[in-house]
Formats: structure tokens, C-alpha cells, sequence
């Protein structure tokens, strides 16, 4: 009986552990991952408050699941400040050991070091007043105003004219530094050459009344910057920026953009750049092979030095830039954008259906073209798509030519031969037509090589590569690569090229 007993026992004690297992690997995900897309349907209706309680429900089942950290993530910076953030970001890399975590809790750790404004540097008509944004309780913090130091009250007067501002709190060497112009923005130089897109080196020669103080890297000038003394040599992209100083005070910086095109517009339909790339089936978030380095979703992506920049329609829809490695994404250019590409440390993107360029920081944003619904920039030229007409331009000028009509997407080679999609689906080279029932196509940047897709089959220089649901074919590197759905879920595929 007693071995019957601890028989009986043993069976039960087995089928316990068996369910456990069977929640574990099987039910557990189903179950967390069902949670989480209502919580995901919570947040698109805005309902914070039952979105958080089934986050919370999903973390209490799996303590260390990503997907629902990362949402967590996603509903605090609607929902929280920075302190709970910060917290939070420490509990979620203890929980997950995921480097984007640690990353974060670096960047706002770091965030916190520096007093900040609610207002940028920039160029004002009036006269305003300046506040810290994130000023801690009984915390005291200095500044420096054009070379007079003082102790913060609640706000600070800025003036009209040029005012140069440092914040730093007690005991800290250095600080953040604000550059504001108020008043009237005329430029007080003349420049041998402007906003651009050059195809040789040059000399850039400057001549005004005053000092003049400049920047090459983007950043503003300041006093202490570059002093023009000779022509300055402009010999790839560079983003110039400089003020004038005369004995009546200095003028307001301004921005020229000096363009050399090399016909490597980073401009991926698929969003893959080497590494990185944006994964569908996640969320549309951003991945370095199968570590995540980035939380919102994202729709678009492309790379400068070492920074990705992506375009969110997440929290607040704009243009966010985050580290290679990782971690804050920090809102560069707000509003409803879309096609973000870059020539080096210049950003070109549509907002409310018209082109604009910035620098990598976001800053000095210039409206070129309106009405535009996509865009190449091949050589000196810019081609454009407005309401179904093909249009070809220079970046900086007014004067347009039209080209085609009845066109709904276009690529251009090098050389300037023009690929484009009529509204009948026929894909064109010129006036030769290439097949029909073409629902979109890519250009190889290096070499003239097609890819399409007609009727869910992939096509590679006439060859058949692929059936199925197949969207978004660009070339990254040596490589024609391509979102796959099947049976198997959705992935990225890669195919090498001879």
C-alpha cells in the first residue's frame, strides 16, 4: 500500500512538473503575448491606465520578458518623468540583461548631469524668458550670461542681440551651453558660394565688416570658435555655420549647406543598413542582429557616423537619433514625416508633403520643395514625384522641368537614366518598357541591376528568385535583401549578389 502510495504520488508529482514544463514553454508565451497586444490596443486608443495594468499582468506572469519591458518603456515616456524612467530602466536590464537597457540607464543618468532649458538655441524675433526644465529640489544652479555670472531665480531675461549662456550646477566644471539671437536675422556677410550641391573641392571666401566666427561640425559658434582669417577649403558635405561680430554687437547664426553627392543617398526601402535594420514582425523596432538598440517603433532608418537616425510615429512622431550602441532616442524634428535619407550630416525628409533638409542635430531646418511625395537626389539633381508628375530640379534653386507624367514611384542610376512605375503598373527605362504587372522595384547602387516583384514573385535581372508575400526588395551592400512572409512567420532575407 505504501508503495502504491508513493507510486500514485510520484505520477502526480510527474504530470505537475509535465504542466509546469507545458505553461512554461507553451501556454505562458500565448498567454503573455495575447496580453500584450491588448495592452498594444490600449495604448493606440490611449487608455493608459488599463494598458498599464496589463503590462503589469504580463510582468507578473514573466518577470523577464522583453517585449513587455520594452512596451513598459514605450507607456513611461507618455506617462512618466525622468526619475521613474531611470528607475525603471535599472529593473529592466536586472530583469532582462539586455544591453538597450543598460544603454538607457547610461543616457539619462547622463541626461541628468546638465541643466536644461525649455527653450533650444536658435534665432528669435522677440525678446523671452528662459527656464530649467529639471531642477531638482533645493538644488542650486549657476550660470554664465555673456560673461557675467550669476545664481538661478526661477527664470532668465533674454535679451535682444546675441546672448552666449552656460549652465552648470554646484561643483561641476563645464556645462551645457545655449547660443540665442534675438532680433532681426539679416546676414551680415557675403559668401563666395551658397547652399548647394558641388562635384569639386572649392575655396570658400567670406567678406564683411566684422569678425566673422564659424563651425564645420554642426555645432553653433561661438567666441571661442574658428576665427576667419583666409578661404576656407570645402572639399566633402559640410554644414557651415557662422556669425558676424562688429562693434555693434553680433549678428545671428546662420547655416549653408555644401553638398558633394556621390550618389550614395542612404535610402533603404527594406531599412537595413549592414547591421541594423528595422524588424516588422517586432514592432517595427530596431535591431543590431538580435540585440535590440532602439524601443519606439520606427518606419524608416539610415546612419551617419555614429548615430542611426529613424523616423516614429510612436509618443510623439518626428525624427529621433540614437546611438549605434544603443539606448535614449532623443526627438530631433517633430511632425508627420516620412522617406528620412541622408548625404552625410545632412538629413533630407517629407514633412506635411514637403522636402526639408536639417543638420545631424536637427537643427537649421530649410523647406526646399512642396507638394512632394517622394524624392532622389542623383548628382547635382533632385527628382521629384508632385501629384503623379515626375519633376527634376536643383536643391537650392526654383526652377523645375517636368520629365513624365502619370508616374507613381521612380529611381534614378548615376548615370541619369530614369526607372519609374507607371499608374498601369508597367515598369519603364525611359520610354523602354521593362515588364508589366510590376508592383515595385529597387536599383543597385553600385552596378545597373534591377529587382522587382510581379504578381507575388520576386525578379532579379529577369531571373526568378522568389514566391510568396514578398514587400519592400532594396540592395544593402553586395546583397539584394527582402521581407518574406510564409508559413514560418515574416523575416528578413538576404540574398549575396556575384
Amino acid at each position: 500500500m505504501k508503495r502504491k502510495l508513493i507510486i500514485i504520488t510520484s505520477i502526480i508529482s510527474a504530470i505537475l512538473v509535465l504542466g509546469f514544463c507545458l505553461f512554461l514553454l507553451v501556454l505562458r508565451p500565448n498567454i503573455v503575448n495575447s496580453i500584450l497586444s491588448k495592452a498594444e490596443i490600449y495604448m493606440d486608443q490611449k487608455d493608459y491606465i488599463n494598458a498599464k495594468k496589463e503590462i503589469s499582468l504580463a510582468l507578473s506572469l514573466h518577470s523577464e520578458n522583453l517585449d513587455a519591458h520594452i512596451l513598459n518603456y514605450r507607456l513611461l515616456l507618455i506617462t512618466g518623468n525622468e526619475e521613474e524612467i531611470l528607475e525603471f530602466s535599472k529593473n529592466a536590464y536586472s530583469k532582462t540583461k539586455n544591453q538597450f537597457f543598460k544603454n538607457l540607464s547610461r543616457d539619462y543618468e547622463k541626461e541628468s548631469d546638465f541643466p536644461r532649458l525649455n527653450f533650444e538655441s536658435g534665432n528669435y524675433a522677440e525678446e523671452f524668458i528662459v527656464k530649467i526644465i529639471n531642477q531638482k529640489d533645493g538644488e542650486e544652479i549657476y550660470y554664465v550670461k555673456n560673461g557675467v555670472r550669476g545664481i538661478y531665480r526661477g527664470e532668465i531675461h533674454i535679451p535682444k542681440g546675441r546672448t552666449q549662456l552656460l549652465l552648470s550646477r554646484e561643483g561641476e566644471k563645464g556645462g551645457k551651453e545655449y547660443i540665442f539671437f534675438v532680433g532681426d536675422a539679416t546676414e551680415k556677410a557675403t559668401l563666395s558660394h551658397q547652399s548647394g550641391i558641388y562635384d569639386a573641392p572649392f575655396y570658400l571666401n567670406i567678406t564683411s565688416e566684422g569678425e566673422i566666427f564659424y563651425t564645420l561640425d554642426g555645432l553653433s559658434p561661438t567666441d571661442k570658435s574658428e576665427k576667419y582669417t583666409s578661404p576656407i577649403k570645402i572639399e566633402k558635405t559640410t554644414i557651415l555655420k557662422y556669425f558676424v561680430k562688429t562693434k555693434d554687437g553680433s549678428s545671428a547664426t546662420f547655416a549653408k549647406y555644401y553638398i558633394f553627392n556621390d550618389n550614395k543617398m542612404q535610402q533603404h526601402p527594406l531599412s537595413k543598413i549592414g547591421d541594423y535594420y528595422i524588424n516588422s514582425s517586432k514592432g517595427f523596432r530596431i535591431y543590431n542582429g538580435s540585440q535590440i538598440i532602439g524601443a519606439l517603433s520606427a518606419t524608416d532608418l539610415c546612419q551617419y557616423g555614429e548615430n542611426l537616425y529613424f523616423i516614429s510615429p510612436d509618443f510623439k512622431k518626428g525624427i529621433y537619433k540614437i546611438s549605434k550602441e544603443g539606448g535614449l532616442s532623443k526627438l530631433l524634428i517633430s511632425g508627420n514625416i516620412s522617406s528620412l535619407k541622408n548625404i552625410g550630416p545632412v538629413l533630407f525628409y517629407i514633412k506635411d508633403n514637403s522636402l526639408y533638409l536639417c543638420d545631424e542635430n536637427g537643427k537649421n531646418e530649410t523647406l526646399l520643395f512642396e507638394t512632394i511625395s517622394q524624392y532622389v537626389i542623383k548628382n547635382k539633381d533632385l527628382y521629384f514625384l508632385r501629384d503623379g508628375i515626375l519633376y527634376r530640379a536643383s536643391l537650392f534653386e526654383d526652377e523645375i522641368t517636368e520629365i513624365k507624367k502619370d508616374v507613381t514611384s521612380f529611381d534614378v542610376f548615376p548615370d541619369g537614366d530614369i526607372y519609374y512605375l507607371s499608374k498601369d503598373k508597367k515598369l519603364f527605362k525611359g520610354e523602354n518598357k521593362l515588364g508589366e504587372n510590376i508592383s515595385s522595384f529597387a536599383l543597385s547602387p553600385y552596378e545597373e541591376k534591377i529587382a522587382f516583384l510581379s504578381e507575388n514573385v520576386l525578379y532579379y535581372n529577369g531571373e526568378r528568385i522568389e514566391n510568396g508575400h514578398i514587400y519592400s526588395p532594396c540592395f544593402s551592400g553586395n546583397s539584394l535583401c527582402y521581407y518574406l512572409i510564409n508559413e514560418k512567420g515574416e523575416y528578413i532575407k538576404e540574398i549575396p549578389l556575384d
